[in-house]
């Protein structure tokens, strides 16, 4: 097994930046909850956990394959703007499959009864 932060003091620091921003933005929802509407888009991303996860390898997959065969890795010098890139594109994917298997296909996530 790897250790990627070799240095324990560097682990906790990176840990404690990652808690701390999760708390400033919880502490924002709900601070300006009512004009930006965020526990609505908090809410939506609970209720569809369970097909973020499992649409994420599938469209993972798929822009990867889309940008292989655009060769965007050669076109884009910089692995910032290609991770970006990649996560965007995977972003919209998910969420366009989300609200496909929402709209028709509720009973897979158990919205709707669809037995009578």
């Amino acid at each position: 097994m790897t250790n990627y932060y070799e240095n324990p003091l560097y682990f906790i620091f990176i840990s404690l930046i990652g808690i701390t921003s999760v708390l400033f933005f919880s502490m924002n929802a709900i601070k300006y909850n009512n004009h930006y509407n965020i526990t609505r888009y908090l809410i939506l991303l609970g209720q569809n956990s369970l097909l973020l996860f499992a649409f994420d390898s599938k469209t993972r997959a798929i822009v990867n394959a889309i940008f292989v065969k655009l060769n965007i890795r050669i076109l884009i010098h910089t692995d910032y703007i290609y991770s970006l890139l990649f996560s965007f594109m995977q972003g919209v994917l998910i969420i366009l499959l989300s609200i496909i298997v929402n709209k028709y296909l509720p009973y897979i996530v158990g919205k709707k009864k669809w037995i009578n």
